[in-house]
């Protein structure tokens, strides 16, 4: 790759790196807008991902999937054929689970009102995966690597015939989760006039305890779809050679 290029790339990626918490989702797909045709290669394209989350805490009793959403922006580079590596920035990336239980503020009246109900403890994160990606056959591969996340935000919602309280819990939460990621990607080549899709199924496992008090470890099972930013004659020579 040339050296120009790499230099642009280098300064893509520490703009992307150094987005604001608040603004990371918006600027993430902007940035991907403006950017993505203007530096794809062969060799390195960025993608928009969006997908959906089942995620868990066991062995938290009692405790179900919390069904969530994510969406960040990747980074594709050709190592060699048939061997990519693939980081990832997703500012949006829900985790926790639900439950039942009932309010404990001391406020008797309050208390009441939110006894033995559904609570949906949402935690949300900044995740950074880094897959390495192995593709024998053009249309499918699967990728194995580390994700860091970054907890940003914790609530309870305690949800009521009245009405929904919302309770923050960011300090009964450890600031960073690390685990393995594994991914399994199916490319439907012809998708958007050749600039393709990916379908992903992938599965989260943490390392680190998530809660400061209680045990358990974040598990997360995503389905997501990848829409890669190639120039249009990229994706005509991938029509012609699919």
């Amino acid at each position: 790759m040339p050296m120009n290029i790499m230099v642009r790339h280098f300064f893509l990626l520490l703009m992307i790196s150094t987005l604001s918490f608040s603004q990371a989702r918006g600027q993430a797909a902007i940035l991907a807008m403006i950017f993505g045709d203007k530096v794809a290669s062969e060799n390195f394209y960025l993608s928009l991902e969006i997908g959906g989350n089942l995620a868990d805490i066991p062995p938290f009793p009692r405790s179900k999937r919390l069904v969530a959403v994510n969406f960040g922006l990747g980074i594709n580079i050709k190592l060699k054929d048939k061997w990519y590596i693939v980081p990832q920035f997703l500012p949006l990336q829900p985790k926790g689970y639900r439950y039942e239980g009932s309010l404990e503020s001391g406020v008797f009246e309050l208390d009441s009102l939110y006894s033995n109900v559904d609570i949906k403890r949402t935690i949300s994160y900044i995740d950074v995966p880094l897959y390495l990606y192995y593709r024998p056959y053009r249309r499918w591969g699967i990728g194995v690597g580390p994700k860091i996340g970054f907890m940003t935000n914790a609530s309870d919602y305690y949800e009521s015939e009245l009405a929904n309280l919302e309770v923050f819990v960011k300090d009964e939460v450890n600031s960073v989760d690390f685990g393995i990621a594994i991914d399994i990607a199916l490319e439907l080549i012809a998708a958007r006039k050749g600039k393709g899709l990916y379908l992903h199924f992938n599965y989260y496992q943490g390392f680190t305890q998530v809660q400061k008090f209680l045990p358990g470890q974040n598990s997360v099972i995503g389905i997501s779809a990848s829409f890669p930013f190639i120039t249009d004659e990229l994706a005509e020579d991938r029509l012609r050679n699919r």
